[in-house]
This record gives structure tokens, C-alpha cells and sequence, in this order.
């Protein structure tokens, strides 16, 4: 005998695109840099480069909102608000041979590897397909499965993903509104 379990109670982790064309790659890496240093981001749990087939290019250490094993110690103190980890746990090591700095440190590191032109053997803006950085946004104080801001160097586009279901969240309309008045650029809800 088989027995089928079927879970109509599925959770959707789908993020809400809020895509932002750019003309300029420099723009582009400013404004997401400006974004990750304001206080709308409340901390970044990972930054990676992925080639235009999604292999993984460059990563940083990863870290996560959510303790993973017992004892697991909470990023605090001056390394943690350097990089903008403090308050997550320590996830997984980056693969050495693709390491960059962690957090807000390893972003800034990957603008200045871009536009001085100085990215590692291997990597070049031509086969980097994307770049993904984890965050947690400070109004919601934790980082969901589609809390990313992703890079996508080719098409100039930057998304700044959201979960639209934060809707009712008090503070998620201030937040689009605050990201649209600090980028230049209009980040809506979709109802």
C-alpha cells in the first residue's frame, strides 16, 4: 500500500520584483551600495556573484536570522556593525577559492574590484550573470527566503525584492516610500 500526503497549505516564497532600470553601471552599484548602508537595511546575510548560468563566481560567508544549532552565538560588537551582520548567526564558510568579505564589507569590496576593474582570474563583468545580496530589511527585522536585492549587470536592472504580503505590516508602505525617496526611483506595493 502507498499513501499520498497532499499539503494544499503550501507556503509561497516568491519575492515581489521591484525592478529599477539603470543606464550606468557605476549608478547602478552606487545606489544598491547607498541602500545597504542606510537604515532601511537592517543587516546582509550574504553577497554573491553567480555566472550567467548561475554557477557561483564569489561569495561571501553566510549568515542567517535564524539560529541553526544549539549555542550558536549572535554576530555582535565592532566586526559585526563593520560588516552589518550584527544581530544574525553564523551560517556557512565561503568556499576560499571564491571568498569576499562578508556582509556590507564584501559588497563595498565587489564595487571596488568592478569598477577598478581588478575582479579576480575568471570573473569579468562579461560572465558575471548576477549578484545576489541577502538582507534583512529594518522594518520587518528579519530576512525572508525573498528578501534579496539582485544585480543584474547585463540589463542594467536592479531588483529590489519584497514580499508584497508585508502589506499589512504597519511600517511597508513608509518603507517603499522611504527606498523610492533615497534611490530616486518608484518602488509601489502591489495590492
Amino acid at each position: 500500500m502507498k499513501i499520498l500526503y497532499f499539503r494544499p497549505d503550501t507556503v509561497d516564497c516568491t519575492a515581489d520584483p521591484h525592478y529599477v532600470n539603470y543606464g550606468d553601471i557605476e549608478e547602478m552599484l552606487s545606489d544598491v551600495q547607498k541602500v545597504l548602508e542606510s537604515s532601511l537595511v537592517q543587516s546582509i546575510t550574504s553577497v554573491s556573484v553567480y555566472d550567467v548560468d548561475g554557477s557561483l563566481l564569489l561569495e561571501s560567508d553566510r549568515y542567517s536570522d535564524y539560529s541553526f544549532k544549539d549555542g550558536a552565538k549572535i554576530a555582535e560588537g565592532e566586526y559585526a556593525e563593520k560588516h552589518k551582520v550584527a544581530g544574525l548567526y553564523f551560517y556557512k564558510d565561503a568556499d576560499d577559492a571564491k571568498k569576499i568579505p562578508v556582509g556590507l564589507t564584501g559588497y563595498r569590496k565587489l564595487v571596488e574590484m568592478v569598477i577598478g576593474n581588478r575582479l579576480p582570474e575568471k570573473v569579468s563583468m562579461e560572465n558575471i550573470g548576477y549578484i545576489n545580496i541577502g538582507i534583512a530589511w529594518a522594518f520587518s527585522g528579519q530576512h525572508s527566503c525573498s528578501d534579496y536585492i539582485t544585480i543584474t549587470p547585463h540589463d542594467k536592472i536592479v531588483d529590489y525584492s519584497n514580499q508584497d504580503w508585508y502589506i499589512d505590516n504597519p511600517g511597508y508602505r513608509k518603507h517603499c516610500r522611504d527606498l523610492s525617496n533615497l534611490i530616486g526611483q518608484v518602488i509601489e506595493p502591489n495590492d
